[in-house]
């Protein structure tokens, strides 16, 4: 066979730091763990976006979300303009499956995710869908393999909330609320092994590049709030990617320095020895991989858009953050008023302002808040260093820039930011 069978796992709401090959204190996750044992772990991998129906496109793609345009819950589906990975490795003679669940935005037709499918199966619960899951992804291994090249997608939504799998992952790692996101993690995991062993049952492992990825975190309290993926701190934007394909990928390696998400489609493709897409922007990976560059980008931007998800209409608040290995800057732009907010996103709005040093009283429609974070120092991004600062318990961190450096620092990453942000929105235009 002249190309491998691909399989991309898409694993929603896990973050990086839960992983045992991410050095999590607990073994949640034995599979995955030796997954990346025999293939190459990027430490630095960053999402695009915070949730999930853009980052999935992103994923698919290789665009940025504001070029392929599908960022909020009421876009049409994505223009015909874009090919997707599937459409792409379909006519590069591969047979493509995607294996979906019932959260539509990681894999539904309805935002243009059926296209290029010779199967696109939607028939898993939104929870405790992995046996499912499981068989569906073996079963078509099995039927298909022998014939050519397969590509399966598959999004695993267990690990979203609200973290309910069944015994004995249920009550596996304790009774709490995180315990069960624990608990999730093993199931997947346990029968993710059991697709592994198929594969390497049917011979067809070994030919296999496999990528494992994750469209965005969760919270647990970090910056004061549970669950919903409105910000873009690190327990949203850090996200595992694993990569394994014996033919080509050196066992056990590390790859330091940026990773986006953007970068997944044209990794596959390069390390597959394809074409790339016509249009991605995201860079391939595999000279990092092999060895032959140690390229990296020096920042990453992301965004996320949030309208009122029950009414829809305008947006009523944008989240935009880019990142070195360094620094991290956020902007956060609110455009509707405080009592028009949906859900808890007036407390979570006013909770970012009192961060950044400013009186929570002062939210309107247009404020702007601007926070940057020293990585170096305050890798939790809990200590704002713009001004205003000082409020009650503000801690003295040693080795960070006083202020008028943060300053520039924070123009400066601003203005790259601003760059992104028009040279994408323009890419979608233009086509």
């Amino acid at each position: 066979m002249d190309h491998p069978h691909i399989l991309l796992i898409s694993l929603d709401t896990v973050r990086r730091d839960h992983l045992g090959c991410y050095g999590y204190r607990r073994e949640l996750t034995p599979n995955l763990d030796r997954l990346a044992d025999g293939g190459v772990r990027f430490r630095d991998s960053v999402a695009n976006c915070g949730w999930t129906l853009p980052q999935h496109m992103t994923l698919l793609t290789g665009l940025y979300p504001f070029t392929h345009g599908v960022i909020q819950l009421d876009n049409p589906p994505l223009s015909p303009r874009w090919t997707l990975l599937s459409e792409h490795l379909k006519q590069s003679g591969y047979r493509t499956f995607a294996v979906v669940n019932q959260n539509h935005y990681g894999g539904g037709a309805q935002f243009g995710f059926d296209r290029g499918f010779d199967e696109h199966v939607v028939g898993a619960d939104f929870n405790q869908h992995m046996p499912w899951t499981e068989q569906a992804a073996v079963e078509r291994f099995r039927a298909h393999h022998e014939s050519g090249p397969c590509f399966m997608y598959v999004h695993v939504n267990d690990t979203h909330e609200p973290f309910q799998p069944p015994e004995p992952w249920l009550s596996m790692w304790g009774p709490s609320y995180h315990n069960r996101y624990e608990g999730e993690l093993s199931y997947v995991d346990h029968y993710l092994g059991r697709v592994f062993t198929a594969m390497s049952e049917m011979g067809v492992l070994q030919d296999t590049l496999i990528v494992v990825a994750a469209d965005h975190g969760t919270e647990f309290w970090e910056h004061e709030f549970l669950e919903k993926k409105c910000n873009l701190y690190r327990e949203i934007l850090d996200v595992p990617l694993i990569i394994r394909y014996p033919a080509r990928i050196p066992a056990g390696r590390v790859v330091d320095g940026l990773v986006e998400s953007a970068m997944v489609a044209p990794t596959i493709l390069d390390l597959a020895g394809l074409p790339p897409l016509p249009d991605a922007q995201g860079a391939s990976l595999a000279p990092r991989i092999l060895g032959r560059s140690d390229e990296a980008p020096d920042s990453v931007c992301a965004h996320t858009v949030h309208s009122d998800q029950e009414k829809f209409g305008p947006a009523q608040f944008d989240h935009f953050a880019i990142r070195t290995l360094d620094f991290k800057f956020i902007r956060t732009e609110v455009h509707a008023e405080p009592d028009e907010l949906f859900s808890d996103w007036k407390q979570r709005l006013q909770a970012i302002l009192l961060r950044a040093g400013h009186d929570p009283a002062e939210l309107e429609a247009g404020t702007v808040i601007r926070e940057l974070y020293d990585l170096r120092v305050d890798p939790d991004e809990h200590y704002a260093l713009l001004p205003p600062r000082g409020r009650p318990g503000w801690p003295q961190l040693s080795d960070t820039p006083p202020v008028e450096r943060a300053k520039e620092i924070a123009h400066d990453l601003e203005t790259k930011l601003d760059a992104w942000i028009e040279e994408t929105r323009r890419a979608g235009r233009d086509r």
